[in-house]
């Protein structure tokens, strides 16, 4: 017997001509073009003549199997490595200091712990669900959209976002525009009074595609702080409503290149990459 990966499947002589016909007639994905390739063949013939001129022999199936489930192992190493460069290189554009004691970074999986320790207290206090913060972190350290200021390494507030995101605006009442959403912006309360909200925003603004034309957050209503960041940072306060029951204050930013630069210049500068050691898992 031999289980067929391309189709999860197993094969025996009793179904191999059916097993054919199926393989014969399949279109296949890129995971299955890469299973396909795990086996060392160069096509679906040469795969199907393969499995049928040694499925009587469980020796040579086995070494089938061990041909296959090393190749696999060395993808996955090789997936590992991509992964590990890819992250490098994210948190590496991500990376910016404030000062020797403030930096500014994409979270990683290290930092879950105290990532999830800081939504749920703001969760709490702004009285929403906290039954799914695990997960929603995870899923923002996943994808990449959660950031962090670190007062002496430790973290000190976060903001996460959202580079896809559209609304109705007031000069589009009738077709939605594609902004740079901010989601959520959070500072410890250890931390307040330290200017690390500002720093938080600022840093949105600077790492915003040059190509996304408004930035955008929501908030509610009786939200203060976060109705005072927005004027003091140009965003606009929407007569139109952001469409969010709770949130329902929608604010946009033209996205000025020219003030991104100036921040840049005079709030932030790049570290030496060589001289950053790099944690890519927890």
């Amino acid at each position: 017997m031999f289980f067929c990966n391309i189709i999860r499947e197993n094969v025996t002589t009793s179904n191999i001509n059916l097993w054919e016909k199926k393989l014969k007639y399949l279109t296949l994905n890129n995971i299955q073009k890469k299973i396909l390739k795990r086996y060392e063949v160069k096509d679906i013939n040469e795969y199907i003549n393969l499995i049928k001129e040694n499925i009587n022999s469980s020796s040579k199936i086995k070494q089938i199997i061990s041909i296959y489930d090393k190749n696999k192992e060395n993808d996955i190493i090789e997936e590992k490595r991509n992964e590990k460069e890819r992250l490098k290189k994210l948190l590496l554009k991500s990376l910016k200091y404030k000062n020797n004691d403030v930096k500014l970074r994409m979270l990683l999986k290290k930092d879950k712990k105290h990532a999830i320790k800081l939504y749920r207290k703001f969760k709490i206090i702004m009285d929403e669900d906290i039954e799914e913060v695990e997960d929603h972190i995870d899923d923002f350290i996943l994808k990449n959209m959660i950031f962090g200021v670190f007062d002496n390494k430790e973290l000190a507030g976060i903001i996460i976002i959202d580079e896809s995101k559209s609304f109705k605006i007031d000069i589009s009442p009738s077709k939605k525009v594609e902004t740079f959403y901010i989601q959520e912006m959070i500072v410890d309360e250890k931390f307040k009074g330290k200017g690390y909200g500002n720093i938080l925003i600022k840093y949105a603004i600077l790492i915003c595609p040059i190509d996304i034309e408004y930035i955008s957050f929501m908030t509610m209503p009786t939200n203060e702080i976060m109705k005072k960041i927005g004027k003091k940072f140009n965003f606009v306060l929407q007569d139109i409503s952001s469409g969010d029951k709770k949130h329902s204050l929608l604010f946009i930013r033209d996205n000025d290149k020219i003030e991104r630069d100036l921040y840049k210049e005079l709030s932030y500068y790049k570290s030496n990459p060589s001289s950053i050691s790099i944690k890519t898992s927890s």
